[in-house]
């Protein structure tokens, strides 16, 4: 499985939120708490919910 570094996983994740149309600070928001629930071993609450938000 390829690896990502938290920064870029939280960078795609700001610009997908952001691109379906989240204020900018909602998107950065957003983001952060994926990828921190990604880091923590919380990967079915992390950035695969994405699409979902977007």
């Amino acid at each position: 499985m390829p690896q990502v570094s938290l920064e870029h996983l939280h960078d795609l994740a700001q610009r997908a939120l952001a691109r379906a149309g989240a204020h900018a600070e909602m998107a950065a928001a957003t983001a952060r708490a994926l990828v921190y629930a990604d880091a923590h071993g919380l990967s079915s609450h992390g950035v695969a919910r994405v699409p979902q938000y977007a």
